[in-house]
């Protein structure tokens, strides 16, 4: 039955699988929506979650991940962080690996595996955080009988994945030479604006308005939008990009497809055991050198969209110089 509104304001959801009938509620029509086309997709955790049938099929790691995807990140801010993350896990298990072969093994070898691909630990860590998701989700179901449990990895000190502008620089020239000139604008926008990839990714043209060198990012965490200035090699990166391809994104390839020839690059210039070379360090590089340079901590917080000052100085870690500076304002006796 199609949704429907009722007396109380809220959305009735009305499906029947097999011999089983599931009515629900939801207080949007956008909720009801999104609930009735995960029933209808994946009918076997749909009839289990209502303890009317037992399931007919194992439920596989692609049920798992699409089903919560569904309930929880389909309206994130970015749920294209999410899609990404589930392709990229796919890729390795499988979409039709059952559930109840995911076990400590197989996620410790996928660590390893991401680890090999040069992943940044943070990344590894979110990444897993889905995958745990998924896992919760199939064995509160019964489709599982134990949750995998690994440790997280250490996540390295900004201090460690902070580059410096000549390599910044080499690798700016990296993805020129492998005929990427588009990534190489990426890395100028991202090393200039101190954007979290995702969010430099998003851009459009509707976002930024060159004649007065700003552009509007959306934060992929906070889900709030703030405004940067755009430094001059970062507006001639992003008028080259809208010349070459149009309105629209301004940045069309995906955050894998960069990963990839980031690597290559990194390499190339021999830093594949760099731990400092992942492109995230792009906006450590970017907090550390406005500290060293003098910006004060409240300013470097707005720019970066941060909404609590420790993160800020979580990224932004004093250098001796600036702590040598830093003391020098205070006046003689």
């Amino acid at each position: 039955m199609p949704i429907r509104k009722t007396t109380s304001g809220t959305f009735m959801v009305d499906v029947t699988i097999g011999d089983v009938r599931i009515r629900k509620t939801r207080a949007s029509r956008r909720d009801a929506l999104a609930l009735e086309r995960a029933l209808l997709r994946y009918p076997v955790w749909a009839i289990k979650e209502h303890g009317t049938v037992a399931a007919s099929r194992e439920t596989t790691l692609g049920d798992a991940l699409s089903a919560v995807y569904e309930a929880e990140w389909r309206h994130a801010s970015r749920p294209e962080t999410y899609r990404a993350a589930i392709r990229v896990l796919e890729g390795f298990f499988g979409p039709a690996l059952p559930m109840r072969e995911l076990n400590t093994d197989r996620c410790i070898a996928w660590v390893n595996h991401e680890r090999k691909r040069g992943m940044a630990p943070a990344t590894i860590n979110r990444r897993w955080s889905i995958l745990h998701k998924a896992a919760s989700w199939a064995h509160e179901r019964g489709f599982m009988d134990t949750v995998p449990s690994i440790p997280k990895l250490r996540v390295p000190e900004s201090m460690r994945e902070y580059l410096h502008p000549e390599e910044v620089r080499q690798i700016i020239a990296g993805f020129k030479e492998l005929d990427r000139p588009e990534m190489s604008r990426y890395v100028v926008v991202l090393y200039s604006t101190g954007a979290r990839p995702g969010e430099a990714l998003a851009l459009t043209t509707d976002d930024v308005d060159l004649d007065r060198s700003q552009a509007i990012l959306s934060g992929a965490k906070t889900g709030e939008e703030r405004v940067v200035p755009l430094r001059d090699e970062a507006v001639h990166a992003i008028r080259c990009q809208i010349a070459a391809q149009g309105d629209g994104r301004i940045f069309r390839f995906t955050y894998e497809e960069f990963t990839y020839f980031w690597n290559i690059v990194r390499h190339v210039n021999g830093k594949g055991s760099d731990p400092r070379w992942v492109p995230y360090a792009l906006r450590h590089t970017f907090g550390s050198l406005l500290v060293q340079n003098g910006c004060d901590i409240v300013t470097i917080k707005k720019l970066m969209g941060h909404k609590r000052l420790e993160q800020t100085l979580a990224y932004a870690k004093l250098h001796d110089q600036a702590l040598t500076a830093g003391i020098g304002n205070l006046p003689a006796l």
